[in-house]
């Protein structure tokens, strides 16, 4: 498998930590690549249009990009951004999962998404579990979630140049990259789904992310939860984080609602 990280010359911290984390996890017949991304001067040179900040307008340039440089390829591509995160059973994951789905069931598969809609959080927490059970992975359809997010999707060779055609469609920039990908597939005209449990999933370094700011509002709680959703998560690690949460927000009706939360989503609820 090809992998390609979008990555800014400036910014070797996160080109250290994804080629380091990658070594630590490749298996034999996996490669990782570099893309230069676009920059604002770059944004500003050509004058792109659009309502989106001049790092926005460079993420979307930087994807449609790439996934131009891999037109051609008879094999599945992988795309990343560079706060992406390997574990030990990613790549084995990915590869069980290619083999499992149909080939016309899919355009594009992401192995890590922020999950927008609360209301389906339970079910991605079922999945989850069901995996520790027996690990069978999972294909979640996107077609009616509310999500966004583009850390690392994986494309199908078949369908990248219709992919590259809608992305050269894109007249004037008024939709992050992510929300562009949601629209087209929400309007069916491209299909997706995400790998459950994640199989890769985001750095610290997202929450220092140089298009927008996060911290423990409401995207750095839907970061959170997609850490703790991923194969090879660590719950241990985020007990700090939980209890700030806890101790920021909590009131009276949150504990309440929390414990109902807590309930449903509990193993020793009956199904």
């Amino acid at each position: 498998m090809d992998c390609f990280y979008i990555n800014l010359e400036r910014q070797t911290d996160r080109r250290a930590a994804i080629e380091e984390n990658f070594r630590a996890h490749r298996i034999d017949g996996w490669r990782l690549h570099r893309f230069e991304a676009v920059n604002t001067a770059d944004v500003a040179r050509l004058q792109t249009p659009g309502g989106l900040s001049a790092g926005a307008k460079a993420c979307f340039l930087s994807h449609r990009d790439l996934i131009r440089n891999a037109l051609g390829t008879n094999a599945p591509v992988m795309i990343m951004e560079d706060d992406a995160v390997f574990g030990p059973r990613t790549c084995r994951a990915i590869e069980v999962a290619l083999a499992t789905i149909d080939d016309d069931d899919w355009d594009i598969l992401f192995t890590d998404i922020c999950v927008g809609d609360v209301g389906t959080w339970r079910d991605f927490i079922r999945l989850r579990r069901e995996f520790d059970q027996s690990p069978e992975l999972k294909f979640f359809d996107l077609a009616q979630l509310h999500f966004s997010g583009a850390t690392a999707y994986i494309l199908n060779p078949k369908f990248l140049p219709l992919f590259s055609k809608l992305l050269d469609d894109a007249e004037s920039f008024d939709a992050p990259y992510d929300l562009y990908q949601r629209h087209l597939v929400r309007s069916l005209r491209l299909k997706a789904s995400v790998i459950v449990p994640f199989v890769t999933s985001i750095s610290d370094l997202a929450e220092q992310s140089s298009i927008q700011t996060q911290d423990l509002g409401p995207i750095g709680v839907m970061n959170l939860f997609r850490r703790m959703v991923w194969m090879d998560r660590d719950l241990s690690k985020h007990a700090q984080t939980l209890e700030n949460l806890r101790a920021a927000y909590r009131t009276e009706e949150s504990a309440a609602f929390s414990a109902l939360f807590e309930a449903l989503i509990s193993e020793r609820m009956p199904s």
